[in-house]
C-alpha cells in the first residue's frame, strides 16, 4: 500500500516513445506527446473530489462496508488528480498573477491537503478496527508491519491546518509583490524598503511560527532541524554546513569586491535584441557542440511548447523548471523582467534535460522508489554546470558584450556562493529564536551581511538591514539556500577543469546530468569525480580559479591602476606571464599580441585552423593572423613569434584586423 500511495500523483507512463539514438550517457524516456496548449485543458470538478473524500469519511463514520469505502477511494488509487489541477493551477497563476488564478490555486491547494488528511483518517481508523483492519490489509496490499510504519509516518490533523495556513498567507505574499518601481534617489529605494518590510515582514514571522509548530510536530527543535533532515533530506550536517560558512567567509568573501568592481568597470549594459525564437536556436546550436545528446530534450521541449519566456507584466517574478507529473514532462517558466534570458534559459534547461531523462521517472523506478524526493542540490549542479559550459560561447552570444557577460556570470556564482551562506545561516538563527520579530530579523541580517563583508553590497551600512525582504526563498523555500552554495562549488570547479580539458569536463557534467536528481549529494559527486565541496583545499582551488578567470588575482596589478579595466576585459585573449604576475610594463612579443588577436575573432565569429606557413611556429592564431593578411613573417619561412612587437608593428596589425579602412 506504500508503494500505490507513493504513486498517487505519478503518471501512467503513456504511448509517445523518445528515442535514444546512440546514446552515451540518457536513458531512453518515454512521453505522452501532449503539447503545453492541451496541458492546459487538463480539468478536473476539485467540488466533486471534495465530495468523494467527504462521503468516504462520512461512511466510515457511520461504520458502512467497506466494499463502499473502496469503491470510492479506488477512483484515487493510481494518481491523485486534484495534484494534477494544483501544479496546473500553480502555472496559471505564475504566467499570470491574477487575484483570481491565486485564489484558485490556494482552493486546490486545500483540497489536496484535505484528501490526505481524510484519506489518513480512514486509513488509520480502519487499522485500529477490528470490523475494517484485514479488509484494509487486502486493499491496500501491505502487512501490518508496513501499515503501522505508514501511519507512524501520517502528518497530524494540526499539521494540515498548518499546512493550509502557511499557504494562506503565501498566497497574501504574492498578491503583496509588485513590480519594483524605478526610483530617483537611494533614499527613496530605503523608504520602499521599509514599507516592504512592514507589509510583508509580519507575514513572514507568522510562517516562521507555523512552520517551527510543524517541525515541533515531528519531534524536531526548530523547522531548519526538521526541514534538513526530512524535507531536504540532506546527507551532511550541521559539521559539514559550518565548515562551508568558515571557508565562504575565509576564501569566497574577500573575492566579492573584487569581482563586484571588474564586473562594474567592463559592464556593457546589455540589451538583449534577438526574438525568443533566436535565442532558441542559438541555445540549441551550442547545446549540440557540447554534447548532441543536450539537444534531445530540447527539441522535445520547443517542439511541444513546454516553456514561457514571454515578457509580461501579468507574471509572478522568478523563473523555474516545474514537473508536470500526470504528462511526464517538465515546463520551464520564466519571467524576463530583471533577468538575462539567455542565460537564464540555459540555466533551467539543465534542470529540464536532466528531469526529462531522470530514471526515477520511468514508471516502474518511480513506484519502486522509496523517496520521490527531487535532491536540489544535485539539480543546481545540473543548472549552474551547464551555464559555465556556455561560457566558450559567450563570445557567439553576446558580441562585444561576451566578456562583459561572462564576468557578469561568474561573479553571479561565486556571490550565490556567499549569499547561501549568508541566508542559510540567517534563516538558521532566525527559525531557532522562539521569540523572533521584524526588527529580530533586520539586526541578524545586517549583522551577518558584516561578517560575510557584503554588507556595502546588500546596503546594509545605509538601509538598515531590510533586503531580505527581497528574496522570495527566504518566504517560500527556507533551508533550500544551502543548494545553491554547494552546488556553485560544484559548477565552478567544471569551470576550472573546463580551462584544462574540456573534453573530460564534459563528460563528468553528462554523468552527473544522467543520474537525475533523486539521488544522494555526497556519494554523487564522488561518483561522477567532484572534489569535496565542504573541503578547505577546494575552496582555495576554486577561489584561486575564479580569480584567474576574472583576472583580479595579479599581484602587480591593483583596481586602481588606469589599465585594469583592460585587463579583465582581455583577460581571455591576453594571459599574465605568470599566475601571480601580469608583468604591465614588460615588453609584448609579436606572437603575444597576434594571439590576443586571434584569440578575440574566434571568441565572437570563429576562424578555421589552417597549415602555418612559418618553420619556426605551430600556432592556429599566427597561421590564421597570415592567411588574412594581419601578420606577415619577418622573412618567407620564419614569424619571429619571440621578437618584441613595435609601435609600427601595433598600428598595422590592428589596422588590418579592422578590415583596413579607408
Amino acid at each position: 500500500m506504500k508503494k500505490r500511495f507513493t504513486a498517487f500523483i505519478l503518471t501512467l507512463v503513456i504511448a509517445f516513445s523518445f528515442s535514444s539514438v546512440s546514446a552515451q550517457y540518457y536513458t531512453e524516456s518515454k512521453k505522452g506527446g501532449e503539447t503545453f496548449e492541451e496541458i492546459l485543458q487538463y480539468s478536473v470538478d476539485i467540488d466533486e473530489i471534495s465530495n468523494d473524500f467527504n462521503t468516504a469519511l462520512e461512511l466510515f463514520e457511520k461504520q458502512e462496508s467497506a466494499v463502499k469505502i473502496f469503491e470510492i477511494l479506488n477512483k484515487y488509487t493510481d494518481e491523485f488528480p486534484q495534484n494534477t489541477e494544483q501544479q496546473i493551477a500553480s502555472l496559471k497563476a505564475s504566467i499570470n498573477n491574477s487575484a483570481e488564478n491565486n485564489a484558485y490555486s490556494t482552493k486546490v491547494y486545500n483540497c489536496c491537503v484535505d484528501s490526505y488528511d481524510i484519506l489518513n483518517k480512514i486509513i488509520k481508523g480502519m487499522a485500529e478496527t477490528d470490523k475494517y483492519k484485514s479488509e484494509l490489509l487486502i486493499w491496500s496490499r501491505m502487512t501490518e508491519a508496513e501499515l503501522e510504519e505508514y501511519i507512524a509516518e501520517m502528518p497530524t490533523e494540526n499539521e494540515y491546518r498548518l499546512l493550509k495556513e502557511i499557504n494562506a498567507l503565501t498566497e497574501e505574499y504574492h498578491n503583496s509583490q509588485k513590480e519594483m518601481p524605478d526610483f530617483e534617489s537611494y533614499d527613496e529605494y530605503v523608504e520602499y524598503l521599509k514599507n516592504m518590510t512592514k507589509k510583508v515582514g509580519n507575514i513572514f514571522v507568522q510562517m516562521v511560527q507555523k512552520r517551527n509548530e510543524i517541525a515541533k510536530e515531528h519531534g524536531y527543535d526548530n523547522y531548519a532541524d526538521y526541514a534538513y533532515a526530512e524535507i531536504y533530506d540532506k546527507d551532511y550536517g550541521d559539521a559539514e554546513r559550518k565548515e562551508f560558512y568558515n571557508n565562504t567567509q575565509k576564501y569566497i568573501s574577500p573575492l566579492i569586491e573584487k569581482l563586484g568592481t571588474a564586473d562594474y568597470l567592463i559592464s556593457t549594459d546589455y540589451e538583449e535584441t534577438r526574438t525568443d525564437s533566436q535565442i532558441l536556436d542559438d541555445t540549441r546550436v551550442y547545446l549540440e557542440k557540447i554534447n548532441p545528446e543536450l539537444t534531445k530534450a530540447f527539441d522535445y521541449m520547443t517542439g511541444h511548447g513546454l516553456y514561457d519566456m514571454k515578457k509580461s507584466d501579468k507574471k509572478q517574478s522568478g523563473c523555474y523548471t516545474a514537473y508536470l507529473d500526470h504528462f511526464n514532462v517538465p515546463f520551464i517558466f520564466i519571467n524576463p523582467d530583471g533577468y538575462n534570458v539567455q542565460s537564464t534559459l540555459v540555466h533551467e534547461y539543465g534542470h529540464y534535460t536532466a528531469e526529462f531523462f531522470d530514471p526515477f521517472y520511468s514508471e516502474s523506478n518511480a513506484l519502486e522508489s522509496e523517496n520521490r524526493e527531487s535532491n536540489l542540490d544535485i539539480a543546481e549542479i545540473q543548472s549552474q554546470g551547464l551555464e559555465v559550459l556556455f561560457y566558450d560561447y559567450y563570445g557567439k552570444l553576446y558580441g562585444n558584450s561576451g566578456r562583459s557577460e561572462k564576468i557578469s556570470s561568474v561573479y553571479s556564482m561565486t556571490a550565490s556562493i556567499v549569499d547561501a551562506a549568508l541566508f542559510s545561516e540567517w534563516q538558521e538563527a532566525v527559525y531557532k529564536d522562539d521569540k523572533i520579530t521584524v526588527d529580530k530579523c533586520n539586526s541578524l541580517f545586517k549583522q551577518l551581511c558584516v561578517k560575510y563583508n557584503v554588507d556595502n553590497l546588500y546596503g546594509c551600512d545605509q538601509n538598515g538591514g531590510y533586503t531580505w525582504v527581497l528574496v522570495n526563498h527566504n518566504f517560500e523555500a527556507p533551508m533550500y539556500y544551502i543548494s545553491y552554495g554547494v552546488s556553485a562549488m560544484a559548477a565552478l570547479d567544471i569551470m576550472n577543469e573546463s580551462q584544462e580539458n574540456r573534453k573530460a569536463a564534459i563528460d563528468r557534467y553528462m554523468k552527473l546530468s544522467a543520474l537525475g536528481d533523486h539521488k544522494e549529494f555526497k556519494s554523487s559527486l564522488e561518483a561522477c569525480g567532484f572534489d569535496d565541496v565542504f573541503d578547505e583545499n577546494t575552496f582555495k582551488k576554486i577561489s584561486k580559479s575564479v580569480k584567474d578567470f576574472a583576472g583580479i588575482g595579479y599581484d602587480d596589478v591593483n583596481d586602481n591602476d588606469w589599465f585594469y579595466p583592460n585587463v579583465i576585459l582581455t583577460c581571455d585573449y591576453m594571459e599574465g606571464l605568470s599566475g601571480e604576475r601580469f608583468s604591465p610594463n614588460s615588453d609584448a612579443t609579436r606572437e603575444t599580441f597576434v594571439t590576443a588577436l586571434g584569440k578575440m575573432e574566434d571568441d565572437i565569429h570563429g576562424i578555421e585552423s589552417s597549415a602555418t606557413p612559418f618553420a619556426d611556429i605551430d600556432n592556429k592564431f599566427v597561421s590564421w593572423a597570415a592567411e588574412k593578411g594581419i601578420a606577415a613573417g619577418v622573412d618567407d619561412t620564419e614569424f619571429g613569434g619571440e621578437l618584441p612587437l613595435t609601435r609600427e608593428q601595433v598600428v598595422c596589425f590592428i589596422y588590418r584586423f579592422a578590415g583596413s579602412p579607408s
